[in-house]
């Protein structure tokens, strides 16, 4: 796919160098981490499995390279950045045009999604945190249990994943009723019938908002990702950052 494309994807900028390489990226991370150290950012655009997804970003992690992942399951999709210490150019106010440098610290993908728990927060705060974010969550424990995303005209494919759905709330540690609520049996059930899908018109929202991200961490700018952008098509899009510290920041 990535050779039929290129062709078309270079005429959209002549002055890049542009290639293309018929390998098993997954596979490559696991037998050569080395692989990744000539690059200054890897963006994984497709719905690897989570276990290869956190593979390829500690191999970039080993190695001092950025990380993001984006995906789309019908009319929700996501985006994570590891963007490391990434050092950003902010203006110091309306009135100047003096810019200084801020910086940012990212976690991996394993840590941010594996021990960040919800104790104590707030059920308020708990209900800032889009939905979608934990159908994401969802959807990766089923993925690791079963090796494959629900396939909508399978009903028992749909069982599992609400089957899931007590255990993987319960591990959060947050407010049960609060995220029951947001991770609602007809969302589970939503996720069912759509995460095989890939729907254009949110393809290109979730596409526009990580090659934004991607060209101002190139060129040295302000970032609007920290580090998961959620998206679905009733709550919009939410920037939310998770990590060591639980529930972080929220910018829509």
């Amino acid at each position: 796919i990535a050779e039929a494309a290129l062709p078309r994807i270079r005429n959209l900028n002549p002055r890049v160098n542009l290639t293309s390489l018929n390998l098993d990226i997954a596979d490559t991370a696991a037998a050569n981490p080395t692989f990744f150290k000539d690059f200054d950012l890897v963006l994984v655009a497709t719905k690897l499995p989570f276990r290869e997804l956190i593979s390829i970003n500690n191999a970039c992690r080993e190695h001092q390279v950025k990380f993001v992942s984006c995906a789309v399951f019908g009319t929700m999709g996501y985006m994570f950045s590891d963007l490391l210490q990434e050092r950003k150019t902010e203006a110091g106010g309306v009135l100047t045009v003096k810019r200084t440098k801020k910086s940012e610290s990212y976690c991996s993908l394993e840590h941010s999604s594996t021990t960040t728990k919800f104790n104590g927060v707030r059920p308020r705060a708990l209900k800032r945190i889009h939905p979608v974010y934990f159908g994401l969550h969802l959807l990766w424990e089923y993925e690791r249990k079963y090796f494959s995303f629900p396939h909508p005209e399978v009903k028992e494919d749909a069982e599992k994943l609400e089957s899931l759905r007590g255990e993987y709330i319960a591990s959060t540690g947050g407010d049960v009723s609060v995220i029951e609520e947001l991770l609602s049996a007809d969302l589970v059930q939503f996720l069912a019938q759509q995460a095989q899908l890939e729907l254009s018109p949110v393809c290109a929202i979730v596409g526009g908002i990580v090659s934004q991200d991607v060209l101002n961490v190139v060129s040295g700018k302000e970032v609007d990702v920290c580090n998961f952008f959620c998206f679905g098509d009733t709550a919009g899009g939410v920037v939310k950052a998770f990590g060591s510290s639980g529930d972080g920041g929220e910018k829509q």
